[in-house]
């Protein structure tokens, strides 16, 4: 065996899933989207500012990704006991898991966006890229130890059951997002504005697939070796890709009148 190689997590058979943490996630998340959106109804409504209604859709939309990612990840969901959403990739996709897409391509790219136009410097970029990848290793972490999902084969760089690659991928997709969405925002006008929302879950499959399938190429030929130096190359891709958010948003900053990220 090479000395690089991981004991593989073979994928379980059949798994349940725990419904207390579930019923919790399912409502928590529940309600920060019926908060969100009454916010983004307000902004619509009152404002004239749909950007958090529409990044409320995209991220909707976004769930669809999950499937395939976890096709990509050998990611597995607990099937037995699961509110599921649908079934895509051999993959059981939860109604709590779907929840936190809307969440995350919406709500919290909104937040961004607004942060990062009241102070558009590289440690405002930063900060966000490393408070969304640390919180969704230790949320990650905790939905491990609960048994609601887990990660399997060869995966490199764990860290109590979470692949550290993740850490990087998953912050990079949301920034590289926000900077599609700002810059959508800026030039698409009335109801073509829209149309990003049908649009997400291309552009997030062709964004994830470029930078996780290095990675993916040792887990699916289960090669612990391959997949480790396929990890660094991910880390690598997913922060170039991060840079050339950070570069895309600074230039929309620079280029527009006015202040062209708060809508």
């Amino acid at each position: 065996m090479n000395a690089l190689d991981l004991n593989p997590i073979s994928r379980p058979a059949s798994a349940v899933m725990p419904a207390l943490p579930q019923d919790v996630m399912v409502l928590l998340f529940g309600a920060l989207i019926v908060a969100a959106l009454t916010w983004a109804l307000r902004l619509a409504l009152g404002r004239g500012d749909d950007r958090l209604l529409i990044l409320s859709g995209c991220g909707a939309m976004a769930a669809l990704l999950e499937g395939f990612a976890c096709y990509l990840i050998q990611c597995y969901h607990a099937p037995v006991g699961e509110y599921r959403v649908y079934r895509a990739f051999d993959t059981d996709v939860p109604l709590w898991l779907a929840e936190v897409y809307v969440l995350f391509f919406g709500a919290a790219v909104h937040l961004f966006l607004r942060t990062f136009s009241k102070k558009p410097t590289a440690a405002t970029f930063w900060s966000g890229f490393a408070v969304i990848g640390i919180g969704e290793g230790l949320f990650e972490m905790y939905g491990i130890h609960q048994g609601m999902f887990l990660y399997y084969g060869t995966q490199p760089l764990p860290i109590l059951g979470f692949p550290l690659h993740l850490g990087f991928v998953n912050p990079a997709l949301a920034m590289t997002f926000a900077a599609i969405a700002g810059t959508w925002f800026r030039f698409a006008r009335g109801g073509a504005r829209y149309l990003l929302i049908p649009l997400t879950p291309l552009l997030l499959c062709g964004l994830y697939a470029s930078v996780i399938t290095p990675v993916a190429a040792g887990l699916h030929r289960a090669s612990a070796t391959l997949a480790l130096e396929g990890a660094v190359c991910t880390i690598a891709a997913a922060l170039a890709m991060s840079l050339l958010a950070y570069w895309t948003l600074q230039r929309l900053q620079a280029t527009a009148s006015g202040n062209p990220l708060r809508g």
